[in-house]
């Protein structure tokens, strides 16, 4: 079960990430700053869960054109930002950049793999347990972290991944407590991310 007593943000930060469609929804057209900077790189393994088959993994040089950034707005008119990056066919790797005005109110953040085509549901939560570290909620994983005030918010700028992080992704149910993963997308240790900033409608990298 969801230890949700462990982040006052958990559940809102869910609800809040379900309005954004997780699949088949048209991202609009990003404006870059720097679009062929390099960004980051991802070096991921896509499993079946059921049995742990490895149906495809790939090692990529992400530059800042390969991000896509979207502004919403929450129900108490706080603006939150999916950053999302393409991985193959399948599956998408998604910052869900929750910004705060007080640096210290951030406790923790959700990142995401998605189907790009089925309707799925996948959220991993890192508590942030002092400093710029960040420990997986559920199962294993550490991430290192920086954060920078984007005008009057306080946002990640990068992520970096000390251990193998499992990604868990279950065909999209109402009741998504229940059931297990259809696929277990891992991330690999020594991945890092240096997520861009939508400033002015550009995107661009802030670090």
């Amino acid at each position: 079960m969801i230890d949700v007593t462990r982040s006052k943000s958990f559940a809102s930060c869910i609800v809040m990430l379900l309005i954004v469609a997780p699949c088949g929804c048209a991202l609009r057209q990003n404006k870059y700053a720097d679009p062929e900077k390099i960004a980051g790189q991802i070096n991921w393994i896509a499993r079946g869960a059921a049995v742990g088959k490895t149906l495809d993994s790939g090692t990529m040089t992400v530059r800042v054109r390969d991000i896509k950034v979207t502004r919403e707005v929450s129900e108490d008119n706080k603006p939150f930002f999916p950053k999302r990056v393409d991985l193959n066919k399948d599956f998408y790797f998604q910052m869900a950049e929750f910004p705060e005005a007080n640096h210290t109110d951030k406790t923790g953040f959700g990142l995401v793999i998605e189907h790009r085509r089925l309707n799925t549901f996948c959220w991993e939560w890192f508590n942030i347990d002092g400093g710029k570290h960040a420990i997986k909620l559920q199962e294993t994983g550490e991430i290192a972290f920086d954060t920078k005030k984007i005008g009057a918010y306080w946002e990640i700028t990068r992520t970096e991944f000390l251990t193998d992080v499992e990604f868990r992704v279950k065909l999209y149910d109402p009741k998504w407590t229940q059931g297990d993963p259809k696929w277990r997308v891992t991330i690999l240790k020594g991945s890092y991310m240096n997520w861009p900033s939508l400033v002015d409608d550009i995107v661009s990298l802030k670090n």
